[in-house]
């Protein structure tokens, strides 16, 4: 039996260490960009070029089809959602689950994985509680 588990090459990413110098990592290590932003500190435009961006990089990264199928069908569902109906604040809304939701789906083990495409609403519920407990908070702080 082997001591140690042996990683696939898809499991490796190539990281700029300085110029002119790349080096494999495995996925695990390598961080986010510090450039990157989570959905909700998105607007709902940039949101949705964003989600464009994403799905092309998963197909050119070869992710399987029924992954990229799935979150095509994730981010349909929210572009979707009645919830648009009510303008920023229910996109706000929207874009605090799919960042909660999208974060959970990637920090958990790929044999565990959730069907993302199908919207929790007792989730959706809560942080519309939430985000409007944090609204009333801040109107009471001033």
């Amino acid at each position: 039996m082997a001591s140690a588990l042996a990683m696939r090459p898809s499991e490796y990413a190539i990281k700029q260490e300085m110029e002119g110098c790349l080096s494999l990592h495995p996925t695990l290590s390598v961080s986010a960009s510090k450039h990157a932003k989570y959905d909700h500190n998105l607007m709902f435009p940039d949101f949705l070029y964003a989600k464009c961006n994403f799905l092309t990089q998963i197909e050119h990264a070869k992710w399987p089809l029924a992954v990229v199928d799935t979150f095509n069908w994730f981010f349909y569902n929210i572009e979707n959602h009645v919830l648009r109906q009510q303008a920023k604040q229910g996109e706000r809304v929207l874009l605090h689950y799919t960042s909660r939701v999208r974060t959970k789906w990637h920090d958990t083990p790929p044999a565990d994985h959730f069907n993302i495409a199908v919207i929790n609403n007792m989730l959706m519920d809560t942080i519309m509680q939430e985000l409007h407990y944090r609204e009333l908070g801040r109107g009471i702080a001033q």
